[in-house]
């Protein structure tokens, strides 16, 4: 038997679960296919190393789901200060909240709180039936609408389908919808650290030669840094021992929050442009 929706959206992410929320809110009925159970945060974790500054379009997006108290209540930093400088020290800007008239710029939120939070706003509409965990099996794509069938042998079917699964969709390939690729040769490091200043409630973003360098504010006083360069400088920041990796670090931030004291394991993931040819396909 085939379970009939209006919509099915494959990926249970950020933004597959935020076009869920908006959907089912307005009576429409959508099936949410994920891979994998988002977990609620526990207090006392130490900060992730992937978080999302939101802006305040997106945060309005956010509050229309009912999901944006629920990020607050867990763990979110409030920004009123955004400073960018290049390596020279020629060029620089500076935005501040209070002169735009606004109460901040936007928050940096782990993206974690992001994605369990609207998760637990999705649990609560009706309209909104969630398949988590589960693997999607096929794909079928027709005239009439889509079929899929998920790992457990469950079909569904819906008019429209909708791929919010990543840079490797499935849903972009059953739709042969082509995706111009390209790659930038760097790697991004991410890590959290503590430094012996304060960051001032500031977002901080230095561009190196070798790719921009940013300092984050997180809650409790550290930062989450994004440390984009080419791959073979990358490399060798990788390769260092701790000490030498803070020392060029701080060199590299100018020593702008003064000396770094704690870092916590560093991480790094390539950078390359994916782009869709076509977003809709009939």
């Amino acid at each position: 038997m085939t379970e009939q929706y209006d919509v099915i959206i494959i990926g249970g992410g950020m933004v597959g679960l935020t076009l869920s929320c908006l959907l089912a809110q307005n009576d429409i009925k959508v099936a949410l296919i994920e891979a994998q159970q988002p977990e609620d945060l526990d207090a006392s974790a130490p900060y992730g190393l992937r978080v999302s500054a939101i802006s305040k379009s997106t945060q309005q997006v956010f509050k229309n789901t009912g999901a944006w108290q629920g990020m607050l209540n867990r763990r979110a930093c409030a920004y009123q200060h955004m400073h960018v400088w290049d390596a020279t020290g020629e060029g620089c800007i500076h935005f501040d909240a209070a002169e735009m008239g606004l109460d901040s710029i936007g928050h940096i939120i782990e993206n974690r709180i992001i994605q369990f939070s609207l998760y637990e706003q999705c649990m609560k509409l009706a309209s909104l039936n969630l398949f988590c965990p589960q693997q999607l099996s096929e794909i079928k794509i027709s005239d009439s609408g889509s079929e899929i069938r998920l790992a457990d042998g469950t079909h569904l079917s819906a008019r429209l389908l909708t791929g919010a699964d990543g840079a490797n969709s499935k849903v972009r390939d059953a739709a042969n919808i082509n995706v111009n690729k390209s790659e930038y040769n760097q790697k991004a490091i991410v890590a959290v650290v503590k430094s012996s200043l304060h960051h001032k409630d500031t977002a901080w973003q230095r561009f190196l030669p070798s790719g921009p360098l940013a300092f984050l504010p997180l809650g409790d006083g550290s930062c989450s840094i994004v440390w984009s360069a080419d791959n073979a400088r990358a490399d060798e920041l990788l390769a260092m021992p701790e000490t030498e990796f803070i020392q060029a670090l701080e060199n590299a931030f100018d020593g702008t929050l003064g000396r770094v004291e704690k870092i916590s394991q560093l991480a790094a993931f390539p950078l390359a442009r994916r782009h869709a040819e076509e977003y809709v396909k009939a």
